[in-house]
């Protein structure tokens, strides 16, 4: 089994263990028209985040600089310069993944069997995200994730560092105490990936769950899928569903 040459699995959290905004904008049912609007606004907030004049406000909340509370003024002064018009969203757009039970922040559920499975291979189960503080006091939850599930969990904004940057991966691999051959890394963005590449991790590039966890099998030569998975989840699904007797 190729599953002992690999000590570690890392995997990103949002659109990888948790919906990406991606993933958010485009749910079944809704109305093209609705679809349209929401991808636009999407793809203007994603413009002025990732251009080259606010970089550094980006890069300074993800490291733990500054938090949401503090960089949310400098996010809206930026959109208006882009865009020509005012952001009217609110500010809880940028922290919603950090709450519990919201669509934003639930875990895909097919990943729980998953991630029990690698465990009980003997390999250690770690999230590395790039995230960041809500409040300016650095006091209230930064993910939505169950420990229990994970053997530990990196926070750019806790470690002030960022992906794709050599030295978060190299400050995991320290941490988890293995080489970089012996982890595989997950995660839904390409930079990401490339980062990950050359510092030498073996990768896998997120874009559809299913054929994710297929190419984890490929690559530990182990079946991850729990036959009774879609049973159980039915069951859970009906004691939530079903009123008691009165």
């Amino acid at each position: 089994m190729n599953s002992r040459k690999y000590k570690a699995v890392i995997l990103d959290m949002g659109g990888v263990l948790i919906p990406g905004p991606a993933d958010l904008h485009s749910k079944k049912g809704k109305k093209s028209e609705d679809l349209g609007k929401k991808a636009e606004s999407l793809q203007k907030i994603f413009k002025t985040l990732f251009s080259e004049d606010f970089s550094n406000h980006w890069h300074d909340l993800e490291c733990g600089i500054t938090s949401i509370q503090e960089f949310y003024p400098y996010f809206k002064t930026f959109y208006y310069s882009h865009h020509g018009e005012e952001y009217l969203g609110a500010i809880e757009i940028f922290s919603n993944h950090t709450i519990p039970g919201r669509p934003e922040s639930t875990v895909k559920p097919i990943w729980f069997p998953v991630l029990k499975k690698i465990r009980e291979e003997g390999l250690k189960v770690a999230v590395l995200t790039n995230n960041f503080w809500i409040d300016s006091t650095r006091s209230e939850k930064t993910t939505p994730l169950d420990e229990k599930h994970y053997d530990i969990i990196f926070e750019s904004c806790k470690l002030g560092m960022r992906k794709p940057n050599r030295d978060i991966y190299e400050h995991v691999l320290s941490e988890l105490k293995i080489q970089p051959e012996e982890a595989i890394f997950i995660d839904d963005l390409i930079q990401n990936i490339e980062g990950a590449n050359q510092v030498g991790l073996t990768t896998i590039h997120c874009t559809d769950i299913d054929k994710t966890i297929s190419s984890l099998e490929d690559i530990l030569e182990i079946s991850l899928k729990n036959d009774n998975f879609e049973k159980e989840q039915l069951l859970e699904a009906s004691k939530i569903t079903t009123c008691p007797a009165n």
